[in-house]
């Protein structure tokens, strides 16, 4: 009788998890891509960047120039660029992601730690009128990912933590 009950258990979580893949999951496009790419924060080509400014929570600010092909420090002063640390940071400008948007129009700033930013990274590209500008805030509750805005749009969204200064 004891042997009967458990198999009689087993039948029916059987037959619900049948059930579960029949009705649900037969249901889903098996083309449909589970991983949505993810919206650029910028649409911009790195080759075209001329200039790149960050400001510091701490209120100093860094200018990178690009002349000549080669990219120098000219603010605070003039001193020549690690290559491999502006191409990181070119190639993190480039490809920055929305991970998910938190508000469209928020209502205040400050809330996110936008108003005032912690860090703003501008950068100008060949032909730009004016630098496009990115402002990130404080790191969410969990700490894996930071808010941020983009000058002159009202959607305050986040971006990954990992890319954050050391060191915060």
């Amino acid at each position: 009788m004891k042997g009967g009950r458990s198999f009689i258990i087993l039948l029916v979580i059987a037959l619900a998890l049948g059930g579960y893949a029949y009705f649900v999951e037969s249901e889903r496009d098996p083309l449909a891509s589970t991983d949505a790419k993810k919206e650029k924060v910028f649409t911009a080509d790195s080759s075209k960047f001329e200039e790149i400014t960050i400001h510091a929570a701490t209120g100093e600010d860094t200018t990178l120039k690009k002349a000549n092909g080669l990219w120098e420090i000219v603010k605070p002063e003039t001193l020549p660029g690690d290559s491999n640390e502006i191409s990181s940071l070119v190639s993190t400008i480039e490809s920055l992601e929305i991970q998910r948007v938190i508000v469209e129009k928020p209502g205040n700033l400050a809330d996110f730690g936008l108003e005032p930013a912690r860090i703003k990274v501008s950068f100008k590209s060949a032909g730009d009128a004016a630098p496009h500008e990115l402002l990130i805030g404080r790191k969410t509750p969990t700490g894996a990912d930071l808010y941020a805005l983009v000058s002159g749009q009202s959607r305050v969204f986040l971006i990954s933590g990992s890319h954050r200064q050391t060191g915060e």
